[in-house]
């Protein structure tokens, strides 16, 4: 186990945690108090109020594990010193497996690197994070990457590199148990991304719902240096087995006040029960107004066994279809929707439509669809 974050407690936790906001007050002792905020006596240190574990002390304390655990911290999170790659290294060469912790720090105070007031011109890994995993790399050992942060990073060559990534962002108390069982297998990862991950930071802003214009830089679409797509999109997220989605079935027409229903069959077919996130996404393709190319209006996590195929039912009110035209009024508009359905946003493989019948009508707005498994 290598990395800054491999075993830190302290950057378990993001900056709106007790911890964090221990560690501004004690900045506020010794430097100006913005804010006028009482400053905190009887601490030395946030960390003095966190109970709980390590990643490297949850996988090294764990008794049923069967393997020699090793250990070289290589920097901390914003070093410029690579003092300590040396020992990372030759830490990496003994071992079997490299599970390299990097990331953030969370907090408000000026160590930090992500939080309230700790803005960042770059989303490269802080300091000499990103040197530290190349070195390591190159001793030809496996990698993997456990990512403790707080906002994407750009991870350049690293996600074609490296066969395993697990993004954990900042998961205080029980994160380092979570991320022990997913490591050894004893949990299967079934989240998915909340936002795109850039490739570059000149991308930003970049998401998913941009409208027919937007989302690339000119009619050539990429960029000089690389593609305007994102490195992982909205939606996305592996697990340790694999699915499928078919049979769609997409309600014909329905009308403003009205619902219509999206069914899909979820497939497990892999040997190993985890779950899918079923997400449907629509468009409008006339509206009077541009519309996002895409937009997500339900999803439901499913649990499988391997083989198993369940069946999702999406239950949809078609004001959760509504948009504020050029009279400034929310309304649903007729015609064509199309309804993509798949595991991302950049993954749909399943297509149909439902037809809005009626007039322009002001609605009041929807904001949840249900969905029933069976």
């Amino acid at each position: 186990m290598i990395g800054p974050n491999a075993d830190n407690l302290r950057n378990l936790f993001g900056d709106y945690s007790y911890p964090a906001h221990m560690e501004t007050l004690l900045e506020m002792m010794h430097k100006k108090n913005v804010f006028n905020m009482p400053t905190a006596t009887g601490i030395d240190a946030g960390a003095d109020f966190i109970e709980t574990q390590s990643v490297y002390t949850a996988i090294h304390s764990a008794d049923d594990l069967d393997c020699e655990i090793l250990y070289a911290q290589g920097c901390a999170v914003r070093d410029t010193s690579t003092a300590g790659f040396a020992a990372a290294v030759e830490t990496a060469r003994k071992a079997d497996v490299a599970i390299l912790v990097v990331g953030d720090k969370g907090g408000l105070t000026d160590d930090a690197t992500s939080g309230e007031a700790r803005d960042r011109a770059v989303l490269d890994l802080p300091g000499v994070q990103a040197d530290l995993v190349k070195a390591v790399y190159e001793t030809g050992t496996p990698v993997v990457l456990v990512l403790i942060n707080g906002r994407p990073i750009t991870l350049g060559w690293m996600a074609e590199k490296i066969p395993a990534i697990l993004e954990c962002w900042f998961p205080s108390e029980a994160g380092a148990a979570a991320i022990k069982d997913v490591l050894f297998g004893d949990a299967n990862p079934g989240g998915k991304l909340p936002i795109s991950f850039p490739r570059a930071v000149g991308q930003i802003p970049v998401f998913y719902s941009h409208r027919p214009s937007g989302g690339r830089s000119n009619w050539k679409n990429d960029y000089v240096e690389t593609p305007t797509s994102p490195l992982y999109p909205f939606g996305y997220g592996l697990s340790y087995t694999t699915f499928a989605l078919a049979n769609l079935n997409v309600s014909a027409t329905a009308q403003a006040n009205e619902t219509f229903t999206v069914q899909v069959d979820v497939t497990n077919t892999g040997s190993r029960a985890g779950d899918e996130v079923v997400q449907v996404y629509t468009h409008q393709l006339v509206s009077g107004i541009t519309r996002p190319l895409k937009e997500l209006k339900a999803f439901q996590r499913v649990q499988l066994e391997p083989g198993q195929t369940r069946t999702v039912t999406f239950t949809l009110p078609v004001n959760l279809l509504a948009f504020v035209n050029a009279a400034d009024q929310l309304v649903v508009a007729p015609g064509a929707v199309d309804i993509m359905v798949g595991t991302s946003s950049a993954d749909l493989p399943l297509r149909g439509s439902v037809t809005l019948t009626g007039d322009v009508t002001p609605v009041q707005r929807a904001f949840t669809a249900t969905a029933q498994v069976s």
